[in-house]
C-alpha cells in the first residue's frame, strides 16, 4: 500500500499502481474512476469534497484533517456544544464536509471537523461506508435530506462528537427517502447537545456496539426554537412508510437524554430520554401517510443517567405501533415524575420488558398509559407500571410489584399464597416473597386469584 507523504494525495488505479500525485482531495476525486482508491497523507485540507465516483475509496492517513470553517465563521472559542447552547443563530456558510452522490463509496480513517454538516448521504449513496472516521466539531455529524433514498449504509467505529446532531436521518412525505440495510456499530457518540441518533426512516437495521457519553442533555438550544426540548440519546422517530426489523444492542450510555439543559430544569422535556421509539401515525400532520413499523427489539445494554431509559410512543399521540421488546437492559439513575421513569409507554402498542438477571428496577412513568408486559427476571426487582392494564412477573427472587390503573396482574411462581396487608398483599410463592400494591389478579400460571379491595 501506498503511504502518501504530509500534505499530499496519491491517486491508485483498481490494481494499486499509482496514477497520480495532487496537493487537494477532490483533485484526486476529480481525476478518479470506478474502483480507485485515495490516499491522504497527514496535513489539513481546507475543502469541501464531492465525491461522485462509483467504487471510490478514500483512506486518511493518521492526522488527516479535513477542515471547515464553521468554528472560525461564528467565532467559536472552547467547544462547540458548549457555545451553540448559549447561540441565537449562528452562520452555516462552511456548508458540507463531504458529499457522497456515488453508489459503492468508502470512506476511511479521515477526520472531518468545522462543517453545518460533516457528510451528507445525496441521493444515489448506496453502499457508502465510513469506517474509523472522527466527525468532530460539526453542527450535525451526518445527515440524510428527506428525498434522498439511501441502502447499505454502514457506519463501523469512530466517533462523532462535540456538536448539536450526531446523525440526521431525515424523511419528506410523498418521497422515496428510505433509509434501509443500515449498520451502525462500534460507534463512540460524546458532547452532542440535542441526539446522538435521529432517524425518521429506517429498515433492516442493527445498531451495536455503540457508547454514547452527555449526549441529549441539554436539548435543543434557542436556535432551532426549541430550548431543552427533545434530548435523545437514539430517536427513532420514522415517518411516512412501512419499517421493519430493527435492533439496538450491546450498547452502553452514560448521561444521555436528561433533556433538561444540564439541569437547569427540574424535570427532563417530555420528549427526553435515552431511546425514544414511536410509528408516527397521529392526527393531523402523519394520518394521511401513517407509519407502520414491526420487529423492533432492545437488548443488552447499559442506561446510566437519563431522564427516561426506554420510551415508546409520543407523548400524547397514542400511536399504533410498533410493539417494543426489551430484554436484558440495566436502566440506573432516571428521573422518577410524571413525564420519566426507567420505561415509559404512551403508545397504544405494547412494551414488553425482560430485566437483567440481577436486582432490577424498572418504574413507569407516570403519563404512561399504554400496555406494559414487565419481567423482572431473576433477583429481587420494583416493577412499577401505568394506567393501562399491565401484566407484572417479579421472577426469581423476592419483588415489589405496583400496578397502578386498570385491572393489573402479577404474576408468581407456583403454590403461591396471598395475604392481605393492609392496602397490599404479600404473595409467597416457589419464586420468592413478593410485595403487591394495585394488582388485582394474581397467577402462578395455572390457578388465578381476585385480590379483593386492591
Amino acid at each position: 500500500m501506498s503511504h502518501a507523504p504530509a500534505n499530499t494525495v496519491l491517486l491508485l488505479d483498481g490494481d494499486g499502481n499509482q496514477v497520480g500525485s495532487f496537493t487537494t482531495i477532490q483533485e484526486a476525486i476529480d481525476a478518479a474512476f470506478d474502483g480507485y482508491s485515495i490516499h491522504v497523507g497527514p496535513g489539513t485540507y481546507a475543502e469541501n469534497l464531492t465525491v461522485d465516483v462509483e467504487g471510490l475509496t478514500i483512506e486518511g492517513q493518521p492526522g488527516a484533517v479535513l477542515q471547515g470553517t464553521f468554528l472560525t465563521d461564528n467565532g467559536v472559542a472552547g467547544p462547540l456544544n458548549e457555545w451553540l447552547k448559549s447561540q441565537s443563530a449562528y452562520s452555516g456558510a462552511a456548508g458540507v464536509g463531504i458529499t457522497v452522490s456515488a453508489d459503492d463509496v468508502t470512506i476511511e480513517g479521515l477526520t472531518v471537523t468545522g462543517f453545518l454538516q460533516g457528510v451528507l448521504l445525496g441521493d444515489g449513496s448506496d453502499g457508502t461506508t465510513l469506517a474509523d472516521v472522527t466527525l468532530e466539531s460539526n453542527f450535525t455529524g451526518i445527515h440524510k435530506p428527506g428525498t434522498a433514498a439511501v441502502t447499505g449504509f454502514e457506519l463501523l467505529g469512530g466517533a462523532i462528537g462535540d456538536g448539536h446532531l450526531g446523525m440526521d436521518i431525515v424523511r419528506n412525505p410523498a418521497s422515496n427517502g428510505i433509509f434501509d440495510i443500515v449498520t451502525i456499530d462500534g460507534t463512540a457518540f460524546a458532547d452532542l447537545n440535542r441526539k446522538g441518533i435521529y432517524v425518521e426512516a429506517l429498515s433492516n437495521a442493527v445498531i451495536k456496539n455503540i457508547t454514547m457519553s452527555n449526549v441529549g442533555e441539554f436539548g435543543g438550544i434557542v436556535a432551532t426554537g426549541a430550548l431543552g426540548a427533545g434530548g435523545n440519546g437514539i430517536n427513532l422517530n420514522l415517518k411516512y412508510g412501512a419499517y421493519d426489523d430493527i435492533l439496538i444492542e450491546d450498547f452502553t450510555m452514560t448521561d444521555v437524554g436528561s433533556s433538561d439543559r444540564d439541569g437547569l430544569d427540574a424535570d427532563g422535556h417530555q420528549n427526553g430520554g435515552a431511546i425514544a421509539i414511536t410509528g408516527r401515525d397521529d392526527a393531523p400532520s402523519y394520518s394521511g401517510d401513517p407509519a407502520t413499523v414491526t420487529n423492533v427489539t432492545v437488548r443488552n445494554g447499559t442506561i446510566d443517567g437519563t431522564s427516561t431509559g426506554i420510551e415508546l410512543g409520543e407523548p400524547g399521540k397514542h400511536n399504533l405501533s410498533p410493539d417494543l421488546t426489551v430484554e436484558n437492559v440495566l436502566i440506573t439513575d432516571a428521573q422518577h415524575s410524571a413525564r420519566h421513569g426507567e420505561i415509559g409507554n404512551q403508545s397504544a402498542a405494547t412494551l414488553t420488558v425482560t430485566g437483567t438477571n440481577g436486582a432490577d428496577t424498572y418504574i413507569a412513568s407516570g403519563n404512561s398509559d399504554g400496555p406494559i408486559a414487565l419481567d423482572g427476571g431473576d433477583g429481587g426487582d420494583t416493577l412499577a407500571t401505568g394506567s393501562a392494564a399491565d401484566t407484572l412477573t417479579g421472577g426469581g427472587g423476592d419483588d415489589s410489584l405496583h400496578g397502578g390503573g386498570a385491572h393489573d396482574t402479577g404474576v408468581v411462581g407456583p403454590g403461591a399464597a396471598s395475604t392481605a396487608n393492609g392496602a397490599d398483599w404479600t404473595v409467597t410463592s416457589a419464586d420468592g416473597t413478593d410485595t403487591l400494591t394495585d394488582i388485582e389478579i394474581v397467577t402462578d400460571g395455572s390457578n388465578q386469584t381476585l385480590l379483593v379491595g386492591s
